[in-house]
């Protein structure tokens, strides 16, 4: 089921009954759903932005799922599975709730500054040789693969011996 197929079939049962869907490794409930899972669990309730306009939805990791199904229970509602990975709880409370949302924040990617403080400013050769290091083509001696590993040869000779 589509999030929106999810929503519709919750208005068609009056928002009486809501649905647990697994995505990934999560599961998730939405709408009017969202929040009374949030009131059973404490988890929040997050907006989240799709095309054809805003969403709610509050969720969790599919490993603590008997823990949530257990909290559902003790808040007074009944769960039926209805497919592998799908449940339908009821007898909980899905009033929206604005003070229950949190927005979904954009996940920014920063990249470091290259402004180094003047106190540091004898070792910016070593923050820039840092940033540009490939890990990924860097060789690895040891045991375990990470005793230690060969640095760039423009690392100067007094610093390359470093013991992790």
């Amino acid at each position: 089921m589509t999030e929106k197929e999810i929503l519709q079939q919750q208005e068609v049962n009056e928002q009486k009954a809501f649905y647990l869907i697994a995505v990934g490794m999560f599961y998730h409930a939405y709408g009017n759903g969202a929040f009374a899972l949030a009131r059973a669990t404490g988890y929040r309730v997050l907006r989240k932005h799709r095309k054809h306009g805003d969403i709610l939805t509050c969720g969790f990791p599919a490993n603590q799922l008997d823990m949530v199904l257990q909290r559902i229970r003790e808040a007074g509602s009944e769960v039926e599975q209805t497919a592998e990975k799908t449940f339908l709880f009821r007898g909980l409370d899905g009033t929206p709730d604005e003070n229950m949302i949190s927005e979904q924040k954009p996940q920014t990617v920063t990249s470091p500054t290259k402004d180094v403080p003047q106190s540091e400013a004898p070792f910016s050769w070593l923050v820039d040789e840092l940033l540009s290091f490939n890990l990924c083509r860097s060789i690895t001696y040891g045991n375990h693969g990470f005793d230690f590993a060969v640095v760039p040869p423009s690392f100067p000779e007094q610093y390359r011996r470093v013991v992790l």
